[in-house]
């Protein structure tokens, strides 16, 4: 789903089925259609890469129903624990900079 987003209200939406595999150019027809931040599932490393180099505001390991996330994106409620995905393995920034998994000495997560 594409929502568009004016004064932190949801002025549209609209479904599109992505196909394209490549990273590359998913990141192209997210530019066509005017997306400006992403927000996800699961995400492989190669296209969170080719997201955030390509400008794009990235929340990653994202879950809920749709509304629900769509309303905490809007009220800036997206980055608690409350929509991590179970087993998410560490510390989510919305920001352009990169996704961080942490680890602890002992090899384990936090």
């Amino acid at each position: 789903m594409i929502a568009e987003v004016n004064d932190g209200r949801v002025a549209n939406r609209n479904e599109f089925r992505l196909d394209q595999a490549d990273a590359q150019n998913l990141a192209h027809v997210l530019h066509q259609l005017g997306v400006k931040v992403v927000i996800c599932g699961a995400v492989s490393r190669q296209l969170e890469l080719t997201l955030l180099s390509e400008g794009f505001e990235l929340s990653a390991h994202i879950c809920g129903p749709v509304e629900e996330v769509l309303a905490a994106y809007l009220e800036g409620r997206l980055e608690g624990n409350e929509y991590r995905m179970p087993g998410c393995c560490g510390r989510r920034r919305h920001s352009r900079n990169r996704l961080h998994c942490h680890r602890r000495n002992d090899g384990g997560t936090r």
